[in-house]
């Protein structure tokens, strides 16, 4: 199921708020943002789960 924009934009603003050292170990692996969003916004992790590496990729691309 895909993200609505606003759900987008919490995960792009959690990801603002922290410190570039912790988004780049973030976003290093999918399983460190697989975790990190289970940890920080569960209902969005569970929403998108089986499409869980496009939306990483689509996120690192914005961090990079």
């Amino acid at each position: 199921m895909a993200l609505t924009p606003e759900e987008k934009k919490w995960v792009l603003k959690a990801l603002d708020e922290a410190d570039r050292g912790v988004v780049d170990k973030i976003l290093a692996s999918l399983k460190s943002f697989s975790d990190w969003l289970a940890d920080t916004l569960y209902s969005i992790y569970i929403k998108i789960k089986d499409g869980l590496q496009s939306f990483w990729q689509s996120v690192r691309n914005v961090f990079s």
